[in-house]
């Protein structure tokens, strides 16, 4: 994952938790894990721009299954 903070471009590895494995459908569709990333990242007292980017997945534990109704 890669974020800009400041004028600095830093990388970094995060855990998150998603049903969705990919980097764009992370970022796309799973508004709840992007913001928790956010709040890691950034805290609650950083007033710039909070852009994120997520890279790549490097590793994906299966956690349980949803039933769909």
């Amino acid at each position: 994952m890669s974020f800009k903070k400041g004028k600095l471009n830093q990388s970094r590895k995060e855990w998150a938790v998603s049903k969705h494995d990919t980097p764009s459908g992370i970022m796309m569709h799973d508004n709840k894990t992007i913001d928790s990333l956010r709040e890691r990242l950034f805290g609650n007292n950083y007033k710039g721009d909070k852009s994120l980017v997520i890279t790549k997945v490097l590793e994906k534990k299966i956690v349980g299954y949803a039933e769909n109704k």
